[in-house]
């Protein structure tokens, strides 16, 4: 679990992952159907129901600010797919070897 700006959120399931692929989920990526916005914006309702886990949390974010939503389904999507920038740092990320940009 997570907290984003207070408000506690979970990742999605195998389960659920698969049944919000028509929004763009995948089992090893999130990629919204730009083409689309309203299924985009459906999706990230749909996640937002799903994944945050105070109810009244939920309901406060209808009145918060549009950013702070954003954030807190960003935060939904960092705990079911991991972030790019602590990816980077696991084991096993690469070789372990500098090469000359760094």
């Amino acid at each position: 679990m997570r907290m984003v700006h207070g408000v506690k959120v979970r990742s999605l399931t195998r389960k659920e992952v698969k049944f919000l692929k028509a929004f763009g989920f995948y089992l090893s990526f999130y990629s919204p159907p730009i083409h689309d916005p309203e299924l985009v914006d459906e999706g990230i309702e749909k996640v937002l129901e799903l994944c945050v886990l105070d109810r009244d949390a939920f309901a406060a974010l209808e009145e918060s600010d549009h950013i702070k939503t954003m954030e807190v389904f960003s935060g939904i999507t960092k705990e079911t797919y991991g972030a790019r920038d602590e990816e980077k740092n696991l084991p096993g990320s690469g070789n372990g070897s500098q090469t000359d940009s760094e």
